[in-house]
């Protein structure tokens, strides 16, 4: 079974690889003296290599180590935002989900009392200072 990194890892290829006909296009287009052609491949061009740069972005998120991939369900982000924002102050919740190598699945809230929230706040705030 192929994992996400190995189908991004093939998709970037495949971009790399249409990236290179487009270029060839564009080259040929020139060598022809049809100006208007090759520039609407150098366009293609520019958004061949956005995505490129965009999948590349993507693939180090499964492979790196560093940057967990965070993956929320619609619903879930409703939810949270309804219980965080009740009225003009913010709540505090304690969000828990599971955890697949680099990608986190939160799909679930805790309620945390005030005398905790005050705590969990300070400690937040701490962390942020140093």
């Amino acid at each position: 079974m192929k994992t996400i990194a190995d189908k991004l890892s093939e998709l970037r290829k495949s971009i790399q690889r249409k990236g290179a006909l487009v270029n060839k296009a564009m080259f040929e287009a020139l060598r022809g003296y049809k100006r208007d052609m090759a520039r609407e491949y150098f366009e293609l061009s520019i958004k061949y290599n956005e995505l490129y740069e965009l999948s590349e972005q993507n693939t180090s998120c499964f492979t790196d180590g560093q940057n967990p991939l965070f993956l929320l369900d619609c619903w879930f982000l409703q939810d949270l935002i309804r219980h965080l924002t009740p009225h003009q102050d913010e709540e505090v919740v304690y969000v828990t989900g599971n955890d697949y190598g680099n990608i986190r699945m939160p799909y679930r809230m805790h309620d945390v009392k005030l005398e905790q929230q005050c705590q969990s706040l300070r400690q937040v705030m701490l962390r942020c200072i140093n």
